[in-house]
């Protein structure tokens, strides 16, 4: 028993110490610093080993915050700038011009299948333009008198609607006001200088009997000319009978070698015409303007044939369904006993 209560008394001072190294360990770690803009405070608990840092500076926070929202700006600037400055740098007025729109319009160089587009900002004002420029029927539509002033005096031919920005139209529009040269410059020779040769050769082009050297579809896939081709031609596209009235001779030349149209952009890209290939296709269409025989009897043709052809095919199946009907009748019969 004695024994027992040493043992005891010796654990007991020593937890005692224990205790006592503790509590003046804490007491040496409790201190407050501060300072004049910002307060850190060092906050010892006592009766635990735990010390916790935390930051109380109200005005150290709104600073952080602010520098942090001041460089995600200037960032966000930064980037949109240099894309902007990209995207004009990739955008060139002349090619688009020469690509979009010298199929009908010249700067300077007279009316084609549309105006002459030179000092068209002087006669037009600019927001009528960046309006009338992306979608020409929609304001033929809504009746403006302008736009259907220009309609009717260009023989009512349609303007195909522009995947233009106000900020790419803007660029054509001062291109055309410095008089801007356009980048491909033809030495258009003139159909009327056409052999029977040439003509020849345009026709077989168009009809698809000689293949275009770029691989690129034969226009009897999509248009019909005259009375030439099977059926009178495709009806996907516009009649092309009486194309050479309508573009003049230098403006189909432009247009054959551009081929700036919206489907037409799309199935020739990277495949454009020769000029060889240019000046037949476009003898071939003078001398079918000449003749002036549209294919509208061909499409009427084509839609009694389609007719016809849904009746014969009718009339087989009905043919094939009484047969073969006659003849499971006969097997019927002849299992009854």
């Amino acid at each position: 028993m004695k024994v027992f209560n040493l043992i005891s008394a010796g654990k007991s001072q020593r937890n005692s110490r224990h205790i006592r190294a503790q509590r003046a360990m804490i007491n040496r770690l409790e201190c407050h610093t501060k300072h004049k803009a910002n307060t850190w405070s060092f906050v010892s608990i006592k009766g635990t080993a735990l010390t916790a840092v935390a930051l109380n500076s109200r005005e150290f926070g709104e600073g952080l915050y602010k520098a942090g929202a001041f460089i995600l700006i200037c960032a966000i600037y930064v980037a949109v700038s240099l894309s902007a400055q990209s995207a004009q740098a990739a955008f060139n007025p002349a090619k688009v011009f020469d690509k979009k729109c010298s199929s009908c319009h010249s700067i300077g160089g007279g009316d084609l299948k549309g105006p002459d587009l030179k000092d068209i900002t002087k006669r037009r004002d600019r927001k009528w333009l960046l309006e009338f420029i992306p979608s020409a029927e929609t304001m033929i539509n809504a009746g403006d008198p302008e736009a259907v002033k220009v309609y009717n005096k260009y023989g009512q031919k349609d303007m195909p609607d522009q995947k233009l920005s106000e900020t790419e139209i803007n660029a054509i529009l001062d291109f055309i006001e410095t008089g801007g040269q356009q980048e491909i410059s033809l030495d258009v020779k003139s159909a009327l200088d056409a052999t029977e040769e040439d003509v020849l050769r345009g026709q077989e082009i168009y009809l698809g009997s000689i293949a275009l050297e770029s691989g690129g579809p034969a226009c009897v896939a999509c248009h019909s000319v005259g009375q030439h081709g099977p059926l009178g031609g495709g009806t996907l596209a516009k009649d092309l009978t009486h194309i050479y009235s309508d573009y003049k001779d230098k403006g189909l030349s432009v247009a054959l070698k551009k081929l700036a149209f919206p489907v037409m952009e799309e199935v020739y890209a990277g495949k454009p015409l020769t000029d060889e290939e240019a000046y037949s296709l476009k003898a071939f269409l003078y001398k079918a303007d000449k003749e002036g025989l549209e294919a509208s009897d061909f499409q009427k043709k084509f839609l009694f044939l389609g007719l016809g052809g849904a009746i014969l095919a009718m009339g087989v199946i009905d043919f094939t369904w009484r047969r073969r009907r006659k003849q499971s009748v006969r097997r019927n019969r002849g299992g009854l006993r």
